[in-house]
Order: C-alpha cells, then sequence, then structure tokens
C-alpha cells in the first residue's frame, strides 16, 4: 500500500509543480496566451503524418497487427521530454521505478529537475492503473485526484460513453464536418485532467470513438488517469475489427505509465462486518416490501404513518430527458420500490439509471432471478450496469431474491466452480476432516500437486477442465507445485464468508478444533484469458463483489454520512 501512496504522490506533485510552472512562466513572459500545453506536440504531430487542416475523422483508417502490441514498453518517466533533450536512463531518477518510500521521492526530484529552468518537459504522463476486483484501483486514484488543483474531471466509464455518444449526436445534429475534434476541443479547455473509473471497451462504437477522442485529447494536452480490470494489451481482446483499435493501445502506453495493483486481495471482502438485513432470501411480496420501506422511513427520518400518505406516490413519473420519463412503481420522497422486471426486463438504458439514482438514495428491488448470457442476457448487462450506477453513488439497496447471491448469475466462473465443488464434498462427507481424511493415502505428507487434486476432485463428477481451473485459482497466490491440504480448508472458507449467506451454519462443516480458520482468497478470474464476448462473465463477478460490499455497516455508514439529511 505504501507503493501505491507514494506513487500516486509522485504524480500529484508533477502535475501540481509543473502546471503552476508553466502558468508562471507564461504570465511573466507575456508571450503565447495558450492554454497549458496547448502546443506541445507541434512536432510530434508532423512526425504520426498528421496534415494541417485535415481532420482526424477524415484521414485514412489506420491497421496494425497483434504483433505490434508486444513491442510495447511501459516507459516509467514521469514526463514526456523533448527529444532534443538527452537522458541516459540510468541517469534518470525521475522515473516511476526509481521510486521506494517518499524520501527517495523527494530527494530525487529535488536533485533532478529545477522548474525554473528550460528542462525540456513537454507532457507530464498520466497513470493507468489496472488489477483485479477490490484491490483498491479507485480508492487510491481518488486520493490523488482529489488534491489536484487543476481543471478536472471524475466520471465513471460508462456515464463518460454515455456523454461522447451525445455531444458525437448534437455536432451531427449541427451538421459538423469534425464532430470529434470539436468536441476535445472543448474538452481540453474545461479539463486539463480527466480521472475515468472502470475503464473498458466492449461495443465497436465505443472504440472507434475512444481511440480517435484520446488521439486528440492527448495532443492537445490533456492527461488521463484511469481505473481498470484490464491490462490495456488486453483491452477489446479479440474485438470486431480490434486491429483498428490498437493504435489506441500504443497511445495510451505512449502518454500513461501502466500500473498494476496486484494485492491478491479483494478489499470489499476483507474484513466486512455484513449487515444480515440488506441481502434477504426469500423474495417478498410487494405488500411486504412496502411496509418495510415505511418503516425504514419513517424510522430513519422521524416521520409518522400520516406524513408518509401524504407524500408517498404511486407510479411516480420522473424526467430521464426533455423526450422520456420513467415510471418509478412506489416512491416516498427519495425511497423507492422496483421489482427486477420493472428495473431489467424493459428497455432501460444508462439514462434511466441514472435519473433513478439521482431522485432516490435508498432502493428495494425484488423477485431477482437467476441470469445467464444465453438466456437473458440483456437483463443481465441491465443488472451488471444498474448495480454500477447504484455503488458509485453509495445508494442503499435492500435486494430480495429466492436465489443467494453466488447463484444470481449462471455463468461459468469459478465461484460457480467452487460452489459446486463445496456441495459435492458436502454430499459426500459429513465434514472437511472425513473428506481429508479419506484422501489421506492419496496426498504427499498432506499436500498435492495438480494431478493429486485432479484425481480427487475428478473422483466428485467434476470434469478434468474445471479440476485444472480450480488447482489454478487456488495456487494463483503462492505458486507451489505441492498444496498443503489445510490451505485448501481456508481457500474454501474464503468461499463461504463471501459468497454464502448462512455463513456460521457453513463453516462448522471446515471447523476443527486443532485448526484456525484464516480464509484465503482465490483467484476470481485470469483477465487475460477473458475476451470481449466473455466480458458480463466477468462484469459478473465484479457485480457480485459490489453487491457483497453494499451489504456491509461500512458501506452503509457512508451511505448514512452522504444522504442522512435527506428528505
Amino acid at each position: 500500500m505504501c507503493v501505491h501512496l507514494t506513487l500516486t504522490q509522485a504524480f500529484e506533485n508533477n502535475l501540481n509543480n509543473y502546471y503552476h510552472h508553466v502558468e508562471k512562466k507564461v504570465e511573466n513572459d507575456k508571450t503565447s496566451k495558450k492554454s497549458f500545453f496547448s502546443s506541445f506536440f507541434k512536432s510530434e504531430k508532423k512526425r504520426e503524418g498528421e496534415i494541417k487542416g485535415k481532420d482526424m475523422e477524415e484521414e485514412e483508417e489506420v491497421e496494425e497487427s497483434e504483433e505490434e502490441l508486444g513491442k510495447l514498453k511501459n516507459d516509467d518517466n514521469f514526463f514526456i521530454f523533448d527529444d532534443k533533450i538527452k537522458i541516459k536512463k540510468e541517469e534518470n531518477k525521475l522515473r516511476y521505478e526509481c521510486i521506494n518510500n517518499e524520501n527517495s521521492y523527494n530527494n530525487n526530484i529535488n536533485s533532478c529537475i529545477n522548474i525554473e529552468k528550460e528542462n525540456g518537459i513537454k507532457y507530464v504522463r498520466g497513470i493507468y492503473v489496472y488489477g483485479s476486483v477490490g484491490r483498491g484501483k479507485t480508492y487510491f486514484l481518488n486520493l490523488v485526484f482529489d488534491r489536484i488543483k487543476i481543471g478536472k474531471l471524475k466520471i465513471h466509464y460508462h456515464n463518460f460513453m454515455q456523454k461522447i455518444h451525445k455531444d458525437f449526436h448534437e455536432e451531427k445534429l449541427n451538421n459538423s464536418e469534425q464532430p470529434i475534434k470539436n468536441i476535445s476541443i472543448k474538452m481540453s479547455k474545461k479539463y486539463k485532467l480527466i480521472f475515468i473509473d472502470e475503464f473498458q471497451i466492449v461495443h465497436i462504437s465505443d472504440a472507434m470513438l475512444i481511440k480517435s477522442l484520446f488521439k486528440h485529447l492527448f495532443y492537445q494536452g490533456t492527461i488521463l488517469i484511469c481505473s481498470s480490470n484490464r491490462n490495456p494489451l488486453h483491452l477489446y481482446h479479440n474485438g470486431l475489427n480490434r486491429e483498428r483499435f490498437i493504435p489506441f493501445i500504443k497511445l495510451l502506453f505512449k502518454f500513461n505509465y501502466i500500473y498494476e495493483i496486484n494485492n491478491y486481495h479483494d478489499f470489499r471482502l476483507r474484513n466486512s462486518n455484513p449487515d444480515n438485513n440488506i441481502y434477504n432470501v426469500p423474495s417478498k411480496k410487494f405488500e411486504e416490501i412496502k411496509k418495510l420501506c415505511v418503516n425504514i422511513y419513517m424510522d430513519t427520518y422521524k416521520k409518522n404513518i400520516d406524513y408518509v400518505k401524504n407524500v408517498e406516490k404511486i407510479n411516480h413519473q420522473i424526467l430521464v430527458s426533455n423526450y422520456k420519463k420513467y415510471i418509478i412503481p412506489y416512491n416516498i420522497n427519495n425511497y423507492a420500490i422496483f421489482s427486477f422486471k420493472d428495473l431489467c426486463c424493459q428497455n432501460s438504458s444508462i439514462d434511466e439509471y441514472n435519473a433513478i439514482s439521482k431522485e432516490n438514495n435508498t432502493i428495494f428491488i425484488y423477485d431477482i432471478e437467476k441470469m445467464n448470457e444465453e438466456v437473458n442476457g440483456n437483463e443481465m448487462r441491465r443488472f451488471i450496469l444498474l448495480i454500477d450506477i447504484l455503488y458509485e453513488k453509495n445508494t442503499r439497496v435492500f435486494f430480495f431474491s429466492n436465489i443467494p447471491i453466488f447463484q444470481i448469475f449462471q455463468t461459468n466462473s469459478i465461484i460457480s466452480d467452487f460452489q459446486n465443488l463445496i456441495e459435492k464434498m458436502k454430499n459426500k462427507f459429513d465434514k472437511f476432516n472425513h473428506f481429508k481424511n479419506h484422501f489421506d493415502k492419496q496426498l504427499k505428507s498432506g499436500t498435492f500437486n495438480r494431478l493429486i487434486f485432479s484425481n480427487i476432485v475428478h473422483s466428485f463428477g467434476i470434469s478434468q477442465e474445471i479440476c485444472n481451473k480450480l488447482f489454478d485459482a487456488i495456487n494463483y497466490n503462492i505458486n507451489k507445485e505441492y498444496i498443503p491440504i489445510e490451505y485448501l480448508r481456508n481457500i474454501l472458507c474464503f468461499h463461504i464468508i463471501n459468497y454464502e449467506n448462512n455463513i456460521k451454519e457453513s463453516l462448522n462443516y471446515f471447523e476443527d478444533s486443532n485448526v484456525e480458520l484464516k480464509p484465503i482468497p482465490y483467484l476470481l478470474f485470469d483477465e487475460n484469458d477473458i475476451d470481449t464476448s466473455q466480458e458480463n462473465a466477468f462484469a459478473s463477478m465484479r457485480t457480485l463483489s459490489r453487491i457483497k460490499h453494499m451489504c456491509t455497516i461500512e458501506y452503509l455508514e457512508k451511505h448514512k454520512k452522504l444522504y442522512e439529511n435527506e428528505i
């Protein structure tokens, strides 16, 4: 964590210090009145083959092969320097890899750069942070974003793309010949730093817009920081016409330091203190949920039933846009009740979900169904999008379903595989210790390797392919040939704690008076193996992690601080 903090502090200091130095220099010299970074890349543009007066949207599409990605190297320099300034890498300590602690950063920055002199710095390189679910990416980037003192924008990827598509449509209505360029000019004048959270590319329309937009923004001096679950090399992996998107990946490597947070722990699931009233099994009828909603509202805001009857609304209409309205089935000021079908089985989009989250801070969703890509893929995508938006706003959500959390998404995920393993283990053995003793002769001094594990698990009727997936997920954190059987006990306890409803009862199966249970996380997914067509399989795991966090006291306390004074 210390390294992450020092890295973000370095970026913050570089950007704040250099920005104000440039502004001061322009003011003192009384020379160009161009905005910060506005003309940094004239020579670069020529080398990139750009033609003056010709918009990039009119240029011939550049296609590059996957082999080009293999040549990309992560540049850890804080800055992009003028080509005339030659700095040997071994002498240049203005690099992220030189940061060991706060003192080493401060010493290097003070000795290696004099911002009062011409130093050849043309651009402060942004940061692209990626890693698995719940690793703290957004947390760390929020720390730096909040302290930056220039024009800035923080926005979730879904909302960012919604804005760009909307602006693009308006430019077209105005018969703009260069819509993307016009959008980028307006953005770069307003924002010198853009923070995009949950950066991802799924649709070809988004891929082409992002590529064109950031080609302009980067060369106009806008700096990008973003969090993503994807290594940039795997963005839009196996997507349609991906060869047209590869130039954007190359730009990411040029203008950003690529940093992986790989601490193997989902912080949303660690040391969580759950509120068992948030996710409810089985589901309830509307009238029961309405009664619960009214009671919680009256208790929260110290109102009586007469007040509620006066303000409650049935089929309440809210404004989504100038041309669109949305109906909330039941509403008490900022509380709302929906069925799963109301929210996810209609043609709802990000516009509706943003409007709902803006109008309501507490939402009740009942009759949540099982979802999978084949049968109800659209409903699944809408539910994932809905949770993303509600989670971003720290909305309190009461869930009601006949299905435990881990069974909502019927995807071929590792979570389902572990759940299946536990169920089959329980069907054969009364206790984990009985399972352990039964296979003791197959173990090697209380340990197992891939072959031993496969033989044991295959005897439960689990396929060889799934056996290998399970072993890889278990072994990811320790990477050993032989794994202690007690390690497996703790891996399965992690699953129980995070994906079962009746945790206490389920943990009894693994208890041993001579062993202390220490839940150890397994690899939820290998993002290198997930292509664009499987994006929902990964997104479903992220959603499960978020729902679990939405059920914690920590999340609810934050919600209370944000909304407790609202009426």
